[in-house]
């Protein structure tokens, strides 16, 4: 790793510190920073990220990232937040209950075609939205324009909640959270879990630096490892991209 990545790396980490202590000391805990992330931890004999002292005892902090490799990772989130103000709009003003949008899509065409394409596929959704029949589940098939999508299809769950859920991928990104969480949960415990074996308490703060992985589904992950999680692994946190507040993930039997 380059000098310049390892900083930005480190700073980071410790606005993620940062960020999960404030979180808990207004929660009531009392908990002091005694050691940050260092790119020299190792040297100095420290194997986690940081230690911190809550309530007398020490504990072991391991910060970990994760960082979408693939385009459409970062490409497909976005597209759907810029479109999602409209659609949301648009799913209140004909009192529809919560719409799913159901896609998949083709290699991803250039970032310029790709956000070209934008208007073509919100007016294509918001022409779809009123065929979907209020208080009842229904269902529409989009024929699409764009050259890039294969299927689009809306399905209307009066029940469900308000506004559009997202739920598809592409041919070079399943696309599924839940599975992207399962490889992350594994990845994790297979590479960090003898870095804080000499502690008897570690805490693992995960952040998302595209906000891909969400707290629900690495929980659902994590009791899928459940039984390589090491046993000082006593609590974990997801930090989302956008400075929200920390959420904990329940470790099973913890």
């Amino acid at each position: 790793m380059d000098e310049t990545r390892s900083v930005t790396n480190r700073k980071i980490e410790d606005e993620a510190l940062d960020r999960l202590v404030d979180h808990l000391r207004k929660t009531g805990s009392e908990i002091e920073i005694v050691a940050r992330p260092d790119r020299d931890r190792h040297r100095r004999g420290r194997a986690v990220d940081a230690e911190v002292v809550v309530d007398g005892r020490l504990v072991g902090v391991e910060i970990t990232q994760h960082i979408d490799g693939a385009r459409d990772h970062v490409e497909i989130p976005r597209l759907q937040r810029v479109m999602e103000s409209d659609l949301d709009a648009e799913v209140h003003r004909l009192g529809l209950g919560l719409v799913a949008i159901g896609f998949q899509f083709r290699a991803l065409p250039p970032r310029a075609a790709l956000r070209a394409a934008i208007p073509t596929l919100v007016a294509e959704i918001m022409a779809a939205l009123p065929d979907l029949a209020p208080g009842a589940r229904s269902e529409v098939a989009i024929h699409s324009t764009c050259s890039f999508v294969r299927n689009l299809r809306l399905t209307h769950y009066p029940d469900g909640g308000l506004g559009v859920v997202w739920a598809g991928g592409s041919d070079t990104w399943g696309g599924y959270v839940a599975a992207i969480a399962s490889e992350f949960a594994a990845h994790l415990v297979e590479t960090k879990a003898d870095q804080g074996s000499a502690y008897e308490e570690v805490w693992v703060v995960v952040l998302s630096r595209t906000g891909s992985i969400e707290a629900n589904d690495l929980e659902e992950a994590m009791a899928e490892v459940a039984a390589a999680t090491p046993g000082n692994w006593r609590r974990m946190w997801v930090l989302g991209p956008n400075h929200e507040q920390p959420v904990e993930v329940h470790l099973p039997g913890r």
